[in-house]
Parts: C-alpha cells; structure tokens; sequence
C-alpha cells in the first residue's frame, strides 16, 4: 500500500506521551542553560571531536560548544514535526485500517522517546567537551558508547519489536 492510500488518524497522546514530550522539551532546555552557564568558563580552544581512544583530536573556538545545542534543536524540532505524520513511516508490515492505530501510537512514541534521548545523549557530549576543555584530559569512550546504545539502540529495539508483535 502506497503511503497515499495509507489511514490518516490522528493520534491522541496518553499521559506517558505528555510526560516523554515535556521531557525532550525540558532536556533540550537544560542543554542549551548548561552550555551557556559553562561557556564563561570555558578556554578559547575547545575539543570538537574525540578519538576513539577518547583523546580529543580536534580543537576548534569555545563559540563551537553551541554547535550541539543548535543541532539537537534542529533534531528535536525536526522530530515533533515528523511524528505528526505517522501514516508516513516505514512500517515492517503493511498497514490497514485493523492495525494503523497501533502500528502508528508505537511509531509517534518511539519518535518522541528517541527525541528524548538524543536531547540527553547531547547533554553528555556537552559534558564530556566541558570536562575534557576544562581538564585536558580524555573522555571515557566506553561510557559514551554504553549511552549511546541505552539511548539510541536499545529503544529502537524495544519499539520495533513492539510493533511486530501482534499483541
């Protein structure tokens, strides 16, 4: 079925859905007062890319610490937008008018947990650019790789195994 031919519904958020939504919102907020309040404090060379290894191995302007808040802005933003068209996304099966409901209440959620974590997981770059500037020391990758996967990877899983469930 073409997308065009796919049920428009509109999905009503559960309580669960306001309280992931005001988290996203609320995260990117405390994002951008925790890059500006860090900022003045900041030297004027700052890491923008880390190894690896964990070791920085690009430096740029401390001005650039505001790259990751204006990008996870774009991405949240970006994602409100998107799930306001749920008949739109790519589903593992086909979609009637049985299951558009379902398939597309766990589609809208996985987009706003996913904006959820990706408004912390860039709370955690900040940081780690933070600390690394600060104390020219490496940044523990394999804490950044496990907050990656908990953040992106496992609730991809979650919301997909989800939707092949019948049930």
């Amino acid at each position: 079925m073409n997308t065009k031919d796919r049920p428009r519904i509109k999905i009503q958020p559960t309580r669960f859905d306001i309280a992931v939504e005001v988290f996203a919102w609320t995260a990117l907020a405390l994002l951008w007062v925790y890059v500006t309040m860090q900022y003045p404090n900041l030297p004027e060379i700052v890491p923008t890319h880390f190894g690896i290894g964990g070791k920085a191995d690009a430096w740029g302007s401390k001005d650039s610490v505001f790259f990751g808040p204006a990008i996870a802005t774009v991405m949240v933003i970006g994602m409100s937008i998107l799930q306001r068209y749920p008949y739109k996304f790519n589903y593992m099966e086909e979609i009637t008018l049985e299951n558009a409901e379902r398939q597309y209440t766990i589609g809208v959620r996985m987009i706003r947990v996913l904006k959820t974590c990706i408004a912390i997981l860039f709370i955690i770059i900040e940081y780690n650019t933070g600390a690394s500037a600060m104390q020219d020391d490496k940044v523990d990758m394999k804490w950044f790789f496990l907050s990656i996967f908990l953040l992106i990877q496992l609730p991809v899983f979650y919301f997909l195994t989800k939707m092949l469930n019948k049930k």
